[in-house]
């Protein structure tokens, strides 16, 4: 029976964590495929970056190593904004205020940046924000209603993974696509692309089993995510694997040329 795993790549920091350097993920499990032949892999790609994305790992692509697109996640109305805001300011910590209250990133969340939103972020972190239903069980229900995910429908429909993986539980993209899965009561797996989001916003979904790359943010993913300790797992920082590797060091002349 062919096994079938999706793994996302939806953002920069995933392919340079996960595909860009030799001995990568991305080649072990090139390495998985050739020698099994029940194990297929389906990289899904946001429609806009699939071209350059065939492009790029099109030599390494075979029968059941594939490339597929799915069209973006976007918080488009009313009602997907003011839910998109609701759910990221569960939580207001340090970090949260700096960027509430400093004017900065405007756009991550809808009005992130606004300083006057301020009371209303600190309100709704200590009271909804404390209330452990509303994080895991109602955030998780309602952003699968109002975030569909339908076009990852045909791919699921088409492949039928055994299981998900996602490269960057920050994003829209990722987190819909966990969402499409937990539905349809596919395991899901996954990790953020970087080491500073999980004490900035709450993510309104979480997948069965959480790689994390530090003890920080494992404690960070408990600590703000809803997280159990049990549902994590700590494996580094995979790019890290090739940065420290001394057979691929070269002179600094070779470098600099």
């Amino acid at each position: 029976m062919l096994r079938t795993v999706f793994i996302t790549l939806s953002s920069p920091n995933v392919y340079r964590n996960l595909f860009f350097f030799p001995e990568s993920v991305f080649f072990q499990l090139k390495s998985v495929v050739e020698h099994d032949p029940a194990f297929r892999v389906v990289i899904v790609v946001p429609k806009k970056d699939f071209e350059k994305y065939l492009r790029i790992l099109g030599p390494h692509l075979s029968e059941r190593l594939i490339v597929e697109s799915a069209p973006l996640v976007k918080v488009e109305n009313a009602f997907q904004k003011l839910f998109y805001f609701f759910y990221s300011y569960l939580i207001y910590t340090g970090t949260t205020r700096t960027l509430a209250t400093l004017g900065v990133r405007p756009d991550e969340p809808p009005a992130g940046g606004k300083r006057w939103l301020a009371p209303v972020k600190i309100f709704i972190a200590r009271t909804f924000g404390k209330i452990s239903w509303t994080k895991k069980k109602f955030v998780p229900w309602m952003f699968g209603r109002l975030f569909p995910g339908d076009g990852f429908a045909p791919l699921f429909e088409q492949y039928r993974p055994s299981l998900i993986f996602v490269g960057h539980l920050y994003g829209l993209f990722d987190t819909a696509l966990v969402a499409v899965a937990q539905k349809r009561g596919v395991p899901t797996s996954g990790m953020i692309s970087n080491w500073d989001h999980f004490d900035k916003y709450y993510l309104p979904v979480r997948v069965e089993r959480l790689f994390a790359q530090s003890d920080q943010i494992k404690d960070l993913a408990v600590t703000f995510q809803s997280y159990h300790p049990d549902q994590i797992t700590v494996i580094g920082y995979p790019h890290i694997d090739f940065v420290t590797n001394a057979r691929y060091a070269v002179s600094r002349g070779q470098l600099l040329s």
